[in-house]
């Protein structure tokens, strides 16, 4: 993904300009009423994480191109212990996918950055 416009904090107006690579402005008042803005981070967005009931399993699935993600589980989602899934890890064409029964107590899912 290549970066074709420039984000600008105005740290004492508060606002974000949008400006082209050749320098003319997009938008000056892209973002207003900040408090202080001073740095902007700009990245991929976040791949999703879907579920799909199939018969007495459920397939959860995120996009292939988020090869620096990693699937953990847990048993509830406030634990501390969230621990790497593996099992029936598939990798097709256009997204990863693991399976997962029903008879398996309740867990909970997340994809991170790895």
């Amino acid at each position: 993904m290549w970066v074709t416009n420039l984000f600008v904090a105005y740290s004492g107006t508060g606002n974000v300009g949008e400006y082209a690579i050749s320098g003319a402005t997009l938008n000056a008042l892209l973002i207003s009423g900040l408090n202080v803005p001073i740095f902007i981070a700009i990245g991929p967005p976040a791949p999703q994480l879907s579920v799909i009931s199939a018969g007495n399993q459920v397939v959860l699935s995120y996009p292939a191109w988020a090869t620096n993600y990693i699937l953990q589980s847990a048993a509830t989602p406030a634990s501390t212990s969230w621990q790497t899934t593996t099992n029936g890890l598939v990798t097709g064409v256009t997204n990863v996918a693991v399976t997962v029964t029903n008879i398996s107590p309740a867990r909970f899912f997340r994809l991170v950055p790895g």
